[in-house]
């Protein structure tokens, strides 16, 4: 243990990156149980409350928690080959012993749900949560077509089946400058309503810059533009030392 560190001469870098999957959960260490949908369900040995949470991709249980409601001390139905690393919205991580599929016996139809088992860590709260997927199936959310908020013993929450306006299409760029005319009006170019004044420091010297090149390919095209935005009084050509 720990040879390269103490024995090796040579300065190595110590920094390792994890090669975990890495699984997006909202709702560790992030919500209160007074501010969240939560429901209960009875397992081998106790019954256990969950979070619902519709922005988790898993769901998750931590192994205190796992072990007081199945027995399994030794997590020995727990598969360590899929163990990933929990993320939190709040970029906090948390490892995994792996997963294990749970029963819930009061469930409909009673089904076999995959669950990662997690790790307590000390900046970490971990909290037993229902992913969207499981929420689904369970049935303690459904997709309809307006939002809607219920709290029942079953149904905690009701998430709409959201039907999204689609976004408009434009099919020439005359479309989007004619809806958006108070954008793309040239004469209202640097107006923003209000007057500025600019400090400078009077201690400070002006720097000189090389002129930029313009490739040729491209230079007509951009001497057109520059004459254009002259002719608009975007900009106006100076030929002489300024202040």
């Amino acid at each position: 243990m720990n040879h390269y560190s103490s024995v090796c001469r040579a300065r190595w870098s110590r920094e390792y990156t994890s090669t975990r999957p890495s699984k997006r959960i909202n709702a560790i260490n992030n919500i209160g149980r007074m501010e969240a949908a939560t429901c209960e369900y009875r397992m081998d040995k106790k019954n256990v409350q969950f979070l619902v949470d519709c922005g988790a991709e898993v769901n998750v249980m931590p192994v205190n928690i796992y072990r007081a409601a199945t027995g399994d001390n030794m997590l020995t139905k727990v598969n360590p080959t899929h163990a990933a690393d929990l993320r939190s919205s709040r970029g906090s991580v948390c490892a995994t012993h792996g997963t294990a599929q749970l029963r819930f016996h009061n469930a409909p139809r009673k089904p076999n749900i995959v669950f990662y088992i997690a790790e307590q860590a000390s900046d970490v709260v971990v909290e037993p949560i229902l992913g969207l997927n499981t929420s689904l199936e369970l049935g303690l959310i459904t997709l309809s077509s307006e939002v809607q908020l219920k709290s029942t013993r079953r149904s905690v929450c009701v998430i709409s089946n959201t039907k999204v306006a689609p976004r408009r299409k434009w099919t020439v760029v005359e479309d989007v400058t004619a809806e958006f005319q108070d954008v793309f009006d040239h004469t209202t170019v640097g107006d923003l309503g209000v007057t500025h004044h600019i400090k400078l420091k009077p201690k400070v010297h002006p720097v000189v810059h090389a002129q930029r090149r313009v490739q040729e390919p491209i230079r007509e095209k951009v001497r057109a533009h520059l004459d254009e935005l002259v002719e608009q009084e975007v900009i106006a050509p100076v030929n002489e030392a300024t202040d």
